[in-house]
């Protein structure tokens, strides 16, 4: 099994099949993301997860977005021991 987390309940709940899709342009982004999980050939979940439990997600987002390319989070240099206290300085937010 899968069991899948993010902190954007309308994103969670669309892709669940909880909530329908009203912005056409990202159909097919979400059509992608189903066929992916089923094609996985395991049971999924989605579960939202509140933002302020979702820090480490939130920091990679936002050196990505600075990067302007996607982060590998064992690169990141304040990835390592004091990722704890880094964390404190941007929020109290974590994901597992």
């Amino acid at each position: 099994a899968l069991h899948c987390r993010g902190d954007s309940a309308l994103i969670i709940k669309q892709v669940a099949g909880i909530w329908r899709l009203r912005e056409p342009r990202l159909a097919p982004h979400l059509t992608a993301l189903r066929d992916a999980a089923r094609a996985l050939g395991v049971p999924v979940s989605w579960e939202v997860r509140p933002r302020e439990e979702n820090w480490r997600a939130d920091a990679l987002a936002k050196e990505a977005a600075r990067r302007g390319r996607a982060v590998d989070a064992g690169s990141m240099e304040w990835w390592g021991q004091d990722a704890a206290e880094r964390g404190r300085e941007i929020g109290p937010r974590g994901c597992s």
